[in-house]
């Protein structure tokens, strides 16, 4: 019998909309918390900037896997990061593991799946294919796009994190540890000079 079911309340992304830091805005929309708490708390506050040559507003978008878990430490979460070639055992058990987090109202977040390197999220899956649902950032349509395995190409496009639920966070110590982080960082330092 196959398996389907999508998350019909996740919204369109796209840039603009008061989310435009791409990888807090999908964790915050993942696991419900507040996008500014996982700014601040992942160190994307303190570290996002515009590429001054280009002015190339995706080099504001730190997608590294230290933000990654950061982000998710605020949320009360750890990331279980899988990256792509995926063999046919791997593909049934990321099948699998996609399936529970929908399930569990917890979508994983995925790389690059439909477009740029950035962030979005698988928001449904049907077995037959298997085809996936996402949201990748910079959506055109009301409706998620519809990818199958060959969209999990490498790293920047595929890389797939998924979501396991943790201890609610230490909000107090969070914030403290992101504040030294943040003093610690060169550009601060200059400011404060």
């Amino acid at each position: 019998m196959a398996r389907s079911r999508s998350l019909k309340d996740v919204p369109t992304l796209v840039f603009g909309a008061g989310r435009d830091c791409t990888l807090p805005a999908v964790l915050a929309l993942a696991t419900g918390t507040e996008y500014e708490w996982i700014m601040g708390v992942s160190g994307a506050a303190f570290t996002s900037t515009i590429d001054a040559d280009t002015w190339d507003p995706l080099a504001a978008a730190p997608l590294d896997e230290t933000t990654l878990a950061r982000g998710a430490l605020a949320a009360g979460a750890r990331p279980d990061i899988v990256g792509p070639p995926f063999d046919d055992d791997m593909r049934a058990l990321i099948l699998d593991r996609v399936a529970e987090a929908i399930d569990a109202k917890l979508p994983p977040l995925v790389r690059g799946i439909a477009g740029p390197a950035e962030y979005g999220l698988i928001v449904g899956y049907d077995d037959d294919g298997p085809t996936f649902l996402a949201r990748p950032y910079f959506d055109k349509t009301d409706r998620p796009t519809k990818i199958d395995w060959s969209a999990f190409a490498d790293a920047e496009h595929g890389l797939v994190a998924f979501l396991d639920r943790g201890p609610a966070p230490d909000r107090n110590a969070l914030a403290r540890d992101a504040v030294r982080g943040a003093l610690a960082l060169p550009c601060i330092l200059q400011q404060l000079g």
